[in-house]
C-alpha cells in the first residue's frame, strides 16, 4: 500500500487508484484531481469531509461514460442547482445516506473528481459481520453436540439415503477447517414401544461406523474420531407412529472431545 501523500491526475484517464483507506491521504493542489477507489468487500461507505470545493461521485469507473451519481462540497451533501441538473448532475438519497457518505460497491471502482481545497479526510464504515447460525459454521469447545437431523438411513440398514450426503461433507469441510476438533459419532435407531436388544444394539453402532468411516475415506485422520451407538434407548420420539418421525430416531449425533 501506498505511503505518505497521493497526489491525483487532473484528467480522467489518467486516474490514480487508491485503496479506500489511502483516502486521508490525498495532497490536494486547488486545481482538479481525478482518483479511482479500488473496489473492496471489507467496507460499506467512505464519509468525506475537508476543506475541498467539491467532490463529483461517478456511476462507473469507466471515462468513455462519465455518469454523475451525486456531488458533494465540504459541508455535506450538494443539491444540485437546476442548470446543473440539466448539465448532469443529480442528488440521489440512495447514494448518499447522510453528509457525504459514499456507499462503495464490492464489483467495481468508483471513479471521484476533487475540485479545489487542501485536504480531505475519510471516515470508513465497515461491513458488519454477520454471524452464522448453520451448524457447519459455528466454533465447538468440549462438551458441545452437533444433531446432524439430515443424516438418515434406509430402514434397518447402515446405509446412507441419498439426502444425506450433504451434511456428511459438510461435517468433513467442518474437521478439515477446525484441524484439532476431535468427535464422537453417536449412532441411534427407531424402536418405539420396544427394549434396545442386540439388533438395534448392533445397527446403532454399525451407523456410527458408517459416518466414521465415510470422513475417514474423505481424508480426515482416524486419530480424530471415535463411534459409538445407543440402541433405541435415546430416541428423539420414543412412541414414534409416522415415518417421519421414525426418521428422526434413525439419527446420527456428534459429541466434541
Amino acid at each position: 500500500m501506498t505511503s505518505g501523500f497521493l497526489f491525483g491526475q487532473s484528467t480522467c484517464s489518467l486516474a490514480k487508484e487508491v485503496y479506500v483507506q489511502e483516502l486521508s491521504n490525498i495532497s490536494l493542489n486547488q486545481g482538479i484531481q481525478f482518483f479511482k477507489i479500488k473496489k473492496d468487500s471489507s467496507f460499506f461507505s467512505v464519509n468525506l469531509q475537508g476543506n475541498f470545493n467539491k467532490i463529483t461521485v461517478y456511476q462507473t469507473d469507466s471515462c468513455a461514460k462519465m455518469v454523475v451519481k451525486s456531488v458533494l462540497n465540504s459541508v455535506g451533501v450538494y443539491q444540485p442547482s437546476p442548470s446543473q441538473i440539466d448539465q448532469g448532475y443529480c442528488f440521489c438519497e440512495t447514494c448518499i445516506d447522510r453528509l457525504s457518505q459514499i456507499k462503495l460497491s464490492e464489483t467495481e471502482s468508483i471513479l471521484i473528481k476533487i475540485e479545489g481545497g487542501t485536504s480531505v479526510e475519510s471516515t470508513l464504515t465497515e461491513i458488519p459481520v454477520v454471524k452464522s447460525n448453520n451448524w457447519y459454521d459455528k466454533d465447538y469447545n468440549k462438551g458441545d453436540r452437533i444433531k446432524l437431523t439430515n443424516i438418515m438411513f434406509i430402514a434397518g440398514t447402515a446405509n446412507f439415503q441419498r439426502a444425506s450426503y450433504d451434511d456428511l461433507d459438510l461435517l468433513y469441510n467442518l474437521l478439515k477447517i477446525k484441524s484439532k476438533l476431535r468427535i464422537e459419532i453417536q449412532g441411534h435407531v427407531n424402536g418405539p414401544r420396544l427394549n434396545n436388544k442386540k439388533e438395534f444394539q448392533q445397527l446403532s453402532e454399525a451407523r456410527a461406523k458408517a459416518v466414521l468411516e465415510y470422513l475417514v475415506t474423505k481424508g480426515t485422520s482416524k486419530k480424530r474420531l471415535t463411534s459409538v451407538g445407543y440402541g433405541n434407548t435415546k430416541m428423539i420420539f420414543p412412541t414414534a407412529e409416522s415415518e417421519f418421525r421414525m426418521q428422526f430416531n434413525r439419527r446420527v449425533e456428534i459429541l466434541v472431545l
